[in-house]
C-alpha cells in the first residue's frame, strides 16, 4: 500500500513539475524581485507577489539584479526590539555598520544566491561610505527631513545618481544606494 502511495506522489509531483515548467515558457521570463515586492514597508497598494515584514522598524535590504534575489535583515521590531533599534541615520559610517551587521546574519545562512552578496560585502561597505561623502547634501537633507517629520520628502535627483533618499507620506526614510550589482537600502520606520 506504501508503494502505490509513493508512486502516486512521484506521478503527482512530476506532472506538477511539468506544468509548472511549461507554464514558465509561455510566460516568458521572470520580472525579478523589485523593492516594492521586498520590503519592510507597509504599503498603501500590496502587490500580487513579494514578501513583507509588517512589524519592523529598521530594515537593511540586497537587491542582487543578476540572481534575483533580495535578502532582508530586520534590525529593529516595532517596540524597540532588536540590535539596530537605538541606531540613527546620521551618517555613512553608521549606515555601513548597519550593512557590516546585515552581511553577518546572511553569513550565518547563506544560500547559493546570497553568496555574492557576501563576496562583495567588503567593497560595498567602502562605496556606502564614499557615495554619502560624496553625495553629503543631499543625505543630509534627506535626514533633516526625516528628523523634522517633512512628510512626504523627496529631494531632486538624478536616476544616474548612485543615492536616492526620501520620506514617504507615511514618515518612513529610504535610503538607496545603486552599486554595480546590487540596490542596497536601508529602510527606517516613523519617529
Amino acid at each position: 500500500m506504501r508503494v502505490v502511495y509513493y508512486l502516486l506522489l512521484v506521478a503527482v509531483l512530476a506532472s506538477s513539475q511539468m506544468h509548472s515548467e511549461a507554464a514558465a515558457q509561455t510566460q516568458g521570463p521572470p520580472t525579478g524581485p523589485s523593492l516594492e515586492k521586498c520590503t519592510c514597508k507597509l504599503q498603501d497598494k500590496a502587490t500580487e507577489n513579494g514578501a513583507r515584514a509588517v512589524n519592523a522598524t529598521l530594515c537593511v535590504h540586497t537587491l542582487f539584479r543578476e540572481r534575483q534575489w533580495c535578502e532582508i535583515t530586520i534590525e529593529c521590531l516595532r517596540g524597540g526590539h532588536g540590535p539596530g533599534c537605538p541606531t540613527s541615520p546620521g551618517s555613512g559610517d553608521e549606515l555601513a555598520k548597519l550593512y557590516g551587521e546585515h552581511l553577518s546574519q546572511i553569513a550565518k545562512d547563506p544560500v547559493p544566491q546570497s553568496r555574492p552578496i557576501l563576496e562583495q560585502g567588503n567593497t560595498n561597505i567602502k562605496l556606502l561610505i564614499e557615495i554619502t561623502k560624496k553625495y553629503e547634501q543631499l543625505f543630509s537633507s534627506c535626514i533633516e527631513a526625516y528628523h523634522v517629520k517633512k512628510l512626504p520628502y523627496t529631494p531632486q535627483t538624478s536616476s544616474t545618481d548612485p543615492l536616492a533618499c526620501y520620506v514617504d507620506p507615511q514618515g518612513w526614510l529610504t535610503i538607496g544606494f545603486n552599486l554595480p550589482k546590487f540596490k542596497v537600502v536601508f529602510d527606517f520606520g516613523p519617529r
